[in-house]
């Protein structure tokens, strides 16, 4: 087991915690919870362990099935964590070509042109809603026992789109912007 292996060696070559510590640029307790089974090194530290410790990390990791989870565990996080960018950059984005109308409405001449001006404007925000859900759907990873939730980004509340009745919030919401959107183009001035 990691832990084992790592107590060892540090007590092997005569080193204190503290000093394990401070060549690893980490806190003494850090390596306290490595020598009792309570946490790991992330990859990047581990082979800073196994140059210091003069160690394989073959020889460091083989039969710590516990570490061998948490690695899969950590490696899954962040390949969702990339693929979860995509949303970022879309929402980025969305709301820069939303927002940008803003900038023309001192030249508007017309109340047609500010009319177009504020379709465009709400297109891109329903838009949004579709990515927005998505982005919380997959930040809240399925908890769906409260409807309002903190949002993922910002001081405040969301509607937690996992919860049933959430789901159908963000349905509504999405509908009522179609329906305006249409309100508006239909509207003569």
């Amino acid at each position: 087991m990691l832990a084992d292996i790592l107590k060892q060696k540090r007590k092997q070559l005569g080193l204190t915690q503290t000093v394990i510590a401070q060549k690893l640029n980490v806190q003494r307790q850090t390596v306290s919870n490595w020598e009792n089974d309570k946490s790991y090194p992330d990859i990047p530290t581990l082979v800073r362990i196994s140059k210091l410790y003069d160690l394989s990390l073959d020889y460091m990791l083989k039969g710590d099935e516990q570490y061998m989870k948490q690695v899969k565990k950590d490696y899954r996080l962040i390949n969702k964590r990339k693929k979860d960018v995509w949303l970022d950059r879309l929402l980025i984005v969305g709301l820069t070509v939303g927002l940008a109308p803003l900038l023309w409405l001192p030249f508007v001449k017309s109340d047609e042109q500010s009319k177009w001006i504020g379709v465009f404007m709400m297109v891109c925000v329903t838009a949004m809603f579709p990515l927005s859900y998505l982005k919380l759907k997959s930040f809240y990873h399925g908890d769906s026992k409260n409807l309002f939730v903190p949002k993922s980004s910002g001081v405040g509340l969301t509607i937690n789109p996992n919860h049933p009745l959430g789901k159908l919030v963000w349905i509504i919401l999405t509908l009522i912007m179609v329906y305006m959107i249409i309100q508006m183009i239909i509207t003569p001035d």
